[in-house]
C-alpha cells in the first residue's frame, strides 16, 4: 500500500482520542476542502502504525469559504502548515485497502471454478440439477454448489443471445458495478465503526467459455433465515435490541445512497443461543446505491426504505440520523413515511390479536368459517362457462348454474390450501399471505359473477357487486381474515 499523503486529512471516529490526535484532526481539517479523509479505525499494525481507510467526507460550502479566505492572510496557513508537520511527525500511519479486507478468506479452488465452467449452460438458463442450489433465478443468478455451500455465486443474468446453440453473453458490467459497491460499502463501514453491518467477504471470478468471459461475485455464505417474512418477525421480535443497529443502518443509507432497502437485503443475523447486545445484520445485496432519499422513505421498485423497516422507537432514531448526516429529506417526506410504517405497525397489532382470538400459533392452522355467520344470500345463483370438451378441434363449452353457497366453500378451499403450501420458513403472517389466482379455474369462471354481463370496464360500484369481493369482504368484516390486501390481474391478495 502507498503512503499516506501528507496532505490528506486525518479523521477519528473514537471520541476516546488524545490531545494530540484532536489537535492533528483539527489542523488538517483547515486544509480540507472535499474529497476523501483518512479515517482512522481501531488497532494498531505490528509494527504498532495507525490503520486508516480513505473514505468520502463531506465539507459545507460556508466553511469552505471561510478556510479559503482565510488562506490569502498568508501567516494563518503558514502556522498551520508549520503545526501539521509538527503533528504529523509524532504519528505514522498505514493506508488499509477497502478491497481486500473484502475478499480476505475468499479462495475458489481451479476444481470449483472448472465446475462452474462445466455448469455454465444450466446456470445461465437457470436449469435444476443436482450440484446447484438456487437462491435467485430473477435478474441476478444467485446458487450455491452442492460440494461448497460455504459460498454464494451471483452473476447478472446475460443479455445478448447468439441463437439456439450458443450461450448469452453479456452483463459483466453489472456484476462488476455490484462489486465496487460491495468495496464502496465495506470501506464505509469501516471508515464509520459500523460493526453490526456485517457485509459477506467477497471476490470476483471470471470464468471463460468459448472464448466469452463470465464474471461472477464468489461470497461467504452467512448464516440468516432465508425467508424475508421472517425478518420481518426478527425485527419486531428483537426490536429492543436494534436501536443501535438501526442508528448504523442509517449512516450506512445517507453515506452510499444504498436504496434497495427491505427486510430480504438487511437480514438479522442467527447468533448464538445465549447471546445479548446489539443485533447484526447482513448486508448481502447491495446492487442499488442510487437515491439516499429513497433509502430511507421507499420507492415504487420494491423498497420499502429504512423507515418502513424498523420498530416504532426506531422510526425517530432513524430520521435524526438522516438529519445529523446531511440528507435532503423534507419534513413532509420524513412525516409521511413514518405515519405510513405507525399505520403498519398498528395493523400487525391488530393481526396478532386476530390470531390470538382465533387460536393461530403456528400459522399453517386453517381458516373455519361458519357459512351463516357471513350474511350472504348464499342460494343465490350465477351462470358461468365450463369448458367439457373438444369437438372437431374447436373447444366446447357450456353454461353451468352455481351458487354463491358454493363460490365460497370454493374460496376458503383454496385459501387453506395455500396456507397449508406456505413455506415453513415464513412467518406466521408470512404464512397466511397469499393471491387468490383469478387467472386459474375456477376462479378464472367466477370473477365476473355478481355483474349482469361480461364488461371491459366496471365502475367501483360495480366491482363491489362481485361474488369474489363480497365473499372476501363478508370474511373480513366477520374476522375471519385480516384485510383484502390489493386486486389486480394475477387476483386477490389477501393476509388472512
Amino acid at each position: 500500500m502507498p503512503k499516506l499523503n501528507f496532505f490528506t486529512p486525518v479523521t477519528y471516529t473514537a471520541p476516546s482520542k488524545s490531545i494530540g490526535s484532536s489537535l492533528l484532526e483539527k489542523v488538517d481539517n483547515y486544509f480540507y476542502l472535499g474529497g476523501k479523509k483518512a479515517h482512522v479505525i481501531q488497532g494498531l499494525t505490528k509494527s504498532g502504525q495507525e490503520k486508516v481507510i480513505l473514505s468520502e467526507t463531506k465539507s459545507s460550502l460556508l466553511a469552505r469559504a471561510g478556510k479559503v479566505l482565510s488562506y490569502f492572510t498568508i501567516v494563518i496557513p503558514l502556522l498551520m502548515l508549520i503545526a501539521k508537520a509538527i503533528l504529523r511527525s509524532t504519528h505514522s500511519f498505514k493506508l488499509i485497502d477497502p478491497k481486500q479486507k473484502l475478499e480476505k478468506g475468499v479462495n475458489v479452488s481451479e476444481d470449483t471454478a472448472a465446475k462452474i465452467q462445466g455448469l455454465m449452460p444450466k446456470i445461465l438458463g437457470g436449469q435444476k440439477d443436482d450440484e446447484l442450489e438456487w437462491l435467485s433465478t430473477g435478474n441476478n443468478l444467485v446458487f450455491k454448489l452442492a460440494q461448497h455451500p460455504e459460498l454464494v455465486f451471483k452473476i447478472a443474468r446475460p443479455n445478448h443471445f447468439h441463437g439456439k446453440d450458443k450461450l448469452p453473453t453479456g452483463g459483466n458490467g453489472e456484476t462488476d458495478s455490484r462489486f465496487e459497491n460491495m468495496v464502496k460499502a465495506k470501506e464505509v463501514c469501516v471508515a464509520n465503526e459500523l460493526g453490526l453491518l456485517i457485509i459477506p467477504h467477497a471476490k470476483k471470478l471470471t470464468v471463460n467459455v468459448d472464448g466469452n468471459d463470465y464474471v461472477f461475485i464468489v461470497e461467504e455464505s452467512l448464516d440468516f433465515d432465508p425467508n424475508e417474512s421472517a425478518h420481518e418477525e426478527l425485527y419486531h421480535k428483537y426490536s429492543t435490541e436494534l436501536n443501535e443497529t438501526a442508528r448504523q443502518l442509517a449512516t450506512f443509507v445517507a453515506k452510499t445512497g444504498f436504496n434497495d432497502v427491505t427486510w430480504r437485503n438487511i437480514p438479522i443475523l442467527k447468533e448464538a443461543h445465549e447471546f445479548q447486545g446489539p443485533r447484526r445484520v447482513a448486508l448481502i445485496d447491495l446492487e442499488h446505491m442510487k437515491s439516499i432519499v429513497n433509502g430511507f422513505i421507499g420507492d415504487f421498485n420494491g423498497s420499502c426504505g429504512l423507515i418502513r423497516c424498523v420498530s416504532e422507537a426506531q422510526i425517530d432514531i432513524v430520521i435524526a440520523e438522516a438529519r445529523k448526516q446531511g440528507v435532503a429529506i423534507t419534513d413532509e417526506q420524513a412525516r409521511d413515511a413514518k405515519n405510513r410504517r405507525l399505520q403498519e405497525l398498528e395493523l400487525d397489532k391488530t393481526l396478532r390479536t386476530l390470531y390470538e382470538k382465533n387460536g393461530i400459533v403456528t400459522g399453517k392452522e386453517p381458516i373455519q368459517v361458519d357459512l351463516d355467520s357471513l350474511d350472504l344470500d348464499l342460494a343465490e345463483e350465477g351462470q358461468i362457462s365450463v369448458l367439457v370438451g373438444v369437438e372437431e378441434d374447436k373447444l366446447k363449452w357450456e353454461k353451468q348454474t352455481v351458487t354463491l353457497r358454493k363460490v365460497t366453500e370454493d374460496i376458503i378451499a383454496e385459501m387453506n390450501r395455500l396456507i397449508q403450501n406456505s413455506s415453513d420458513q415464513a412467518s406466521t403472517k408470512g404464512k397466511r399471505y397469499f393471491v387468490l389466482n383469478t387467472n386459474e379455474d375456477p376462479f378464472r369462471a367466477y370473477k365476473n359473477l355478481g355483474l349482469p354481463s361480461a364488461k371491459m370496464f366496471i365502475s367501483e360500484e360495480e366491482e363491489k357487486q362481485l361474488w369474489l369481493r363480497r365473499i372476501v369482504a363478508a370474511l373480513v368484516d366477520k374476522g375471519y381474515i385480516l384485510k383484502l390486501d390489493k386486486v389486480n390481474g394475477h387476483g386477490y391478495f389477501i393476509q388472512a
